[in-house]
């Protein structure tokens, strides 16, 4: 952005997806956006801000201009706290993988690139990265490269917030091996990317998850709080928090007032205006599926 130089080697990408790429040595690239329609396309480098390019026109050829990043993630470290690194990686690994199964057997290959600031005052704990973090999750037979733009702790919330891209681990994964399938499956099963994808269709006679507004014991149908978008999307839409229940896990949907949420067929959806509470918020890096996982083809 600031000398209009091209940027070698950036990674152009389809958030939590397989589909993805790199610029070449001119800053160049190409994408293909069939079957990802909806859905925003991510440029992520090291020592940039990430930029999404949303809406995307496939006839049309982007050039995106990236920011320098400001953290200055080295520079911030200017003083020593009085919390050990192995507890303060041990709280960053239980807030931000999660305390799944599929959690608990993730390993981050590069811990020794996090840098995490604990404030005694607030009992808050900050973690910045500059650089990508690379994840093996063996249970689930996937590795995620993730750009980790913010993460934040405290007593009483956590907030983490980045991107990532998807490879198959073939070691893992050879000849579909039925464990790890079923261990998909399972993490799939009263995801929010379940959630979209079976609103999306618009059945509400079919739905795993039964839906009511905070304070009301009617159910909700789908007609409520969705509204059509274009083809490829559709808005989630509630003045009020939604009430999520499926298989006896519960969970609580809230839109910051006057947003509206996109999301497409695939469980895509857009996270900056929506808060999630119980059984949904649990949900963690650690049991995150690719969006072109399908249940009936991972059985």
């Amino acid at each position: 952005m600031e000398t209009n130089e091209p940027i070698p080697f950036a990674n152009v990408y389809f958030n939590s997806s397989f589909n993805g790429t790199t610029t070449d040595q001119f800053g160049k690239y190409g994408i293909s956006v069939r079957g990802y329609e909806g859905q925003g396309v991510v440029v992520s480098c090291v020592g940039y801000e990430s930029w999404v390019i949303e809406n995307i026109d496939p006839e049309k050829k982007y050039k995106i201009y990236l920011k320098p990043s400001t953290k200055l993630v080295r520079e911030i470290i200017v003083r020593p706290d009085d919390m050990p690194f192995k507890l303060k990686l041990r709280i960053f690994k239980r807030e931000f993988l999660g305390t799944s199964k599929n959690a608990r057997h993730c390993v981050i290959e590069n811990p020794e690139d996090i840098y995490m600031i604990y404030t005694e005052s607030t009992n808050t704990l900050e973690a910045y990265c500059d650089t990508l973090l690379i994840i093996r999750n063996p249970s689930l037979g996937y590795t995620l490269t993730y750009f980790l733009d913010k993460f934040k702790w405290s007593t009483d919330s956590m907030y983490y917030r980045g991107n990532s891209f998807f490879e198959e681990d073939s070691k893992l994964h050879e000849n579909n091996n039925p464990a790890i399938l079923q261990r998909r499956g399972k993490a799939y099963l009263g995801s929010r990317m379940q959630f979209f994808r079976e609103i999306w269709l618009g059945e509400s006679e079919n739905l795993e998850f039964r839906l009511r507004r905070q304070g009301s014991k009617d159910e909700l149908t789908l007609e409520d709080f969705i509204q059509d978008g274009d083809r490829q999307t559709k808005y989630l839409i509630s003045d009020i928090p939604i009430k999520v229940s499926c298989k006896g896990n519960n969970s609580t949907i809230q839109i910051q007032p006057g947003k509206r949420i996109l999301f497409t067929e695939k469980g895509y959806f857009d996270p900056k205006y929506i808060y999630w509470s119980g059984k949904m918020a649990q949900e963690r890096v650690g049991d995150l599926l690719p969006y072109e996982f399908r249940p009936s083809a991972d059985k």
